[in-house]
């Protein structure tokens, strides 16, 4: 949705939107519904723990975490009705 809202010109508060513009400079990342991922670096599966691209990278646990946390964040929103109580109206 980051990625959207940029193409369109809408102003948003990305603090309360999971999801990263793939326009930016940051490191691009496709994180699919089993937890796994996808970064310039290599393919990180879950299931069997293993990542598959550039051995040396060594940012794999933060960027690990920073799914998780994604999906937690996600969880949270959904489950609590979030956007309902930062925007009643």
């Amino acid at each position: 949705m980051p990625t959207l809202l940029n193409m369109f010109g809408i102003e948003y508060d990305s603090r309360i939107i999971t999801g990263k513009d793939i326009m930016s400079n940051s490191q691009g990342i496709v994180i699919f519904n089993n937890h796994s991922f996808l970064i310039d670096e290599g393919f990180y599966n879950p299931i069997n723990n293993t990542f598959t691209g550039n051995m040396y990278y060594k940012d794999l646990n933060k960027i690990k975490e920073e799914v998780n946390n994604k999906f937690s964040v996600s969880n949270i929103i959904l489950n609590k009705n979030y956007y309902n109580y930062l925007l009643p109206n």
